[in-house]
């Protein structure tokens, strides 16, 4: 999400490693994907979590 920030505030448009002159388009794509993988990483961690409590509340630790 830092690199989103960079890229929307224009600090860094091209993110961390990206061309410095993109057009917005092409930022927004990139805040779109970098969206995207952050949601499913947060989400995956989640369901992780959860999944290693119920384990332990049904006695399968």
């Amino acid at each position: 999400m830092v690199e989103n920030l960079l890229m929307a505030t224009g600090i860094r448009r091209g993110g961390f490693v990206g061309a410095q002159d993109i057009s917005t388009a092409e930022l927004w794509a990139g805040i779109g994907v970098n969206s995207y993988f952050f949601i499913g990483a947060v989400l995956l961690a989640v369901t992780t979590v959860s999944y290693f409590r119920r384990s332990r509340e049904d006695g399968y630790d």
